[in-house]
């Protein structure tokens, strides 16, 4: 602001300059130059509007009025003296004019500023409640899908888990006639051995398939983390897996399942193993949530998630392990969500991935 008013003092400095300079006898020339006196008024205006006009045009009137003194009394230039009152009262009409245009243009930009913010939030308003809109009809199809593969799942494993158990009583009945020594008895073995993984298998999509609900009990999160890495330890060793845990001693007791928040523990952290077949850190770390409630995180250091599984990670059978069952990170997600909760990641390639499930508080016995 001060640079305009400065740039508008110097122009009425040299136009009051030049003017004055000029003999007011030279009638036209004299005239010409009075109208340099328009160029500060009209900055003036543009730039400070009504108030900001009529001050500079003032301002030009008490330079430009001594003139109407020198030529008072000739009567060779009574004309040019009432082109001189003119020329005043044009200032004051132009500066006021041009005030007023400018104020307008200026309310109106305003306005037109405003509109455009107010559209731009009606856009962003829109296109978050689009994207939640997108996001439950992603989550409402993949609910439908869960559904359906739940109850195909069930039946399917209803179905070969009765004869599995027909078979698996019939080659231990066999087995009873095989002597321990002879050679035939290892097939006997392996036939009860891949039986049993096989119910396994079948067993874990019935848990898919039939979620038991949660009973909630007082449940210290701590202990469980502590408890599930003490039964992953010689899994860990065996691996070449270093085990981190840090527990936050804030945390109390909350109302969760903890059976079913040890199954989904478990998974994760078996998960965090298996994903560093060379060995690593596993880190497991509890936190008190400042709004109540717990978050867990597992982190590894393997190589990461590919991205060919990241979009579909969380879904069921999604899994790039031979022998997976591609359940474990779904069933994890699920007990999560059952308790009010959720289940995240974050995974770069080369530097590792980290779970986290939030927890919402319960109790309020966070200290």
């Amino acid at each position: 602001m001060r640079a305009r008013v400065g740039l508008i003092a110097v122009a009425l400095t040299a136009v009051t300059a030049v003017h004055w300079a000029t003999d007011a006898h030279l009638g036209l020339l004299h005239g010409i130059l009075g109208h340099l006196y328009l160029l500060p008024i009209l900055l003036a205006s543009f730039w400070f509007g009504l108030k900001g006009g009529i001050a500079t045009a003032v301002v030009s009137a008490l330079v430009y009025a001594p003139h109407l003194f020198l030529l008072r009394g000739e009567q060779a230039h009574g004309t040019l003296e009432v082109y001189n009152v003119l020329e005043i009262v044009l200032y004051l009409i132009i500066g006021s004019a041009t005030g007023v245009l400018a104020e307008n243009e200026r309310r109106q930009r305003e306005k037109t500023d405003q509109a455009l913010a107010e559209i731009r939030r009606s856009h962003d308003r829109l296109r978050e409640q689009s994207d939640a809109l997108l996001g439950a009809e992603r989550e409402l199809r993949r609910a439908d899908r869960l559904s359906a593969l739940g109850e195909l799942a069930a039946s399917m494993a209803h179905e070969i888990r009765t004869p599995l158990a027909s078979i698996r009583g019939a080659v231990e009945i066999l087995g009873d006639a095989v002597p321990k020594d002879d050679p035939r008895r290892e097939f006997v073995d392996v036939l009860v051995s891949e039986a049993d993984r096989l119910d396994r298998y079948v067993g874990t999509v019935l848990e898919f398939a039939r979620p038991p609900r949660p009973e909630r009990g007082p449940c210290d999160v701590n202990e469980l983390a502590a408890s599930t890495a003490t039964l992953v330890a010689k899994q860990a060793k065996h691996a070449g897996v270093r085990l981190q845990i840090e527990c936050d001693e804030r945390i109390g007791r909350e109302m969760y399942d903890a059976g079913l928040l040890r199954h989904a523990l478990m998974n994760l952290v078996l998960n965090a193993i298996q994903a560093m077949p060379r060995g690593g850190v596993l880190k497991l770390k509890t936190t008190a949530v400042a709004e109540g409630g717990v978050a867990i995180d597992v982190a590894d250091t393997g190589p990461g998630i590919p991205d060919e599984i990241k979009d579909r990670l969380f879904s069921p059978f999604a899994t790039l392990r031979p022998g997976g069952t591609g359940l474990g990170l779904s069933i994890a997600r699920r007990i999560a969500e059952q308790h009010g909760g959720s289940l995240t990641y974050e995974s770069s390639g080369g530097e590792g991935t980290v779970f986290h499930m939030l927890l919402p508080g319960s109790t309020g016995t966070n200290r």
